[in-house]
């Protein structure tokens, strides 16, 4: 997982399938190590496009954990959630939201409503529905979820302004431009402070507002904005 996250995948993927190959072999096709395995190497194969091989990887896995901690467990609720996002980043809508609400009531029921992964959840379902132009459907659960994060982690945690992005995203999309340009604010306020003028999001941000000001035929403002993202960087 550490290399993934670098971004090394050539040093990444064999030692997921090392891992996959020993559970099986020592734990055997039920175990709960072996389907999170499979799951990792699915998230893989997620990661650098590879959604066939993804899959098969991932419903695999879910099934396990279906079988053997059952339908209420979080764990099965997780492999739902990553099957679902496969489905959305392929554009398999119908395929996606099911999962995602199953995966939302799961987590409600197992692990309650104040906590971050609860949260995520709504989040993906969410986006979503942005993806789908059901901006309608989408807005409560990006409030929902924001007030979550503000409420458990706090107004200066980076998952924080990401809820607030997310939310002043969709309304830059619905044209509510005044309300989208405070929350873009807020969240570059909190990336600069929480990650510094050298991280993705804090310069994300300032593209962000960039574009919101063009929508705005405010040039030079823009382009403020596009300067500072260029100096940061």
């Amino acid at each position: 997982i550490l290399y993934l996250n670098m971004g090394d995948y050539t040093l990444a993927e064999p030692l997921f399938k090392e891992a996959t190959n020993t559970y099986k072999k020592t734990l055997g096709e039920k175990s709960p190590k072996y389907a999170k395995s499979l799951n990792n190497l699915g998230y893989f194969y997620l990661n650098t496009g590879s959604y066939a091989i993804a899959e098969p990887l991932f419903k695999e896995a879910m099934n396990i954990r279906k079988e053997v901690l059952g339908k209420k467990h979080a764990h099965y609720a997780s492999s739902l959630n990553d099957l679902a996002n496969l489905y959305n980043k392929t554009n398999r809508y119908a395929l996606a939201e099911p999962l995602y609400k199953e995966a939302i009531n799961i987590r409600k029921e197992v692990l309650g409503k104040n906590k971050p992964v609860y949260a995520n959840s709504l989040n993906n379902l969410a986006g979503l529905y942005n993806r789908m132009d059901s901006l309608v459907l989408a807005e409560p659960l990006y409030k929902e979820a924001m007030n979550i994060y503000k409420e458990v982690l706090g107004e200066k945690h980076p998952h924080y302004a990401n809820s607030l992005n997310n939310l002043a995203g969709l309304y830059s999309k619905m044209a509510a431009y005044s309300m989208a340009e405070s929350l873009y604010k807020e969240a570059m306020n909190i990336y600069k402070e929480a990650l510094g003028e050298k991280h993705s999001n804090y310069l994300n941000s300032l593209n962000n507002l960039a574009n919101l000001y063009k929508d705005l035929n405010k040039y030079d403002t823009s382009w403020s904005y596009i300067q500072k993202a260029l100096m940061t960087n």
